[in-house]
């Protein structure tokens, strides 16, 4: 070691400088000192990763047991859907139950309510139930599936509300004025009611992330 003073060249355990004269066992105590400060802080610093380090090899084996790959496990499987779609999901199942009733009963009725209504409430039943299982599998094909459906839904609409407004005319015969009141009462709001709708859930399901990432087409 060296002299603070003098800057000669002493012996380590030194108390007073050969040279100078002067004491330097306080300031080799203190380098000492400080020498033992760090060697505790680096003692106390690789405790803790080693009990970090223990912890979380624990914790991974319990994982690895359980066959938990996440700490907070998504519970339900519409979690990462977000609300909307999970009623959308059951709400396909009761129209598509629905539909299959109103089916039902025009086959059971000797189809007194017209060819139209059978086939639009069969193709109804097969797209909800269709629909609901893709979702329910997560069928990476449901996005194409509904950009495909929801055009022919919305020409069967509105081919339907015009051939159902002819079909009240002809049966009505001179019962016009009744025809007209039941197109513009019945018929036109159906249809714009149809349109607004059709618009709202297309918009939800061609822009929304969440349903594109849950079923791998993010293209």
């Amino acid at each position: 070691m060296f002299c603070v003073h003098c800057g000669k060249e002493i012996a380590d355990q030194s108390e007073f400088c050969p040279y100078c004269g002067q004491k330097i066992a306080s300031d080799s105590g203190n380098e000492q000192n400080a020498g033992s400060g760090s060697s505790q802080t680096t003692g106390t610093t690789t405790f803790t990763q080693d009990a970090q380090g223990m912890f979380d090899n624990v914790q991974g084996k319990m994982e690895e047991k359980l066959g938990v790959s996440d700490s907070r496990p998504i519970t339900h499987p519409f979690q990462k859907l977000g609300g909307f779609l999970a009623v959308l999901t059951y709400l396909y199942l009761l129209i598509g139950i629905y539909d299959a009733y109103r089916v039902l009963r025009l086959l059971l009725g000797g189809m007194k309510g017209g060819f139209i209504p059978l086939i639009s409430n069969a193709v109804g039943v097969f797209i909800c139930i269709k629909m609901f299982v893709m979702i329910q599998k997560k069928d990476t094909e449901f996005v194409h599936f509904y950009e495909m459906v929801k055009v022919i839904l919305f020409g069967i609409q509105i081919v339907g509300s015009v051939l159902t407004t002819i079909f009240f005319a002809i049966t009505l015969g001179s019962y016009a004025g009744l025809s007209i009141g039941i197109f513009w009462g019945v018929m036109l709001p159906t249809l714009l009611f149809g349109v607004l709708g059709f618009f709202l859930i297309m918009l939800y399901f061609d822009k929304s992330v969440r349903v594109r990432t849950y079923f791998g087409t993010d293209e």
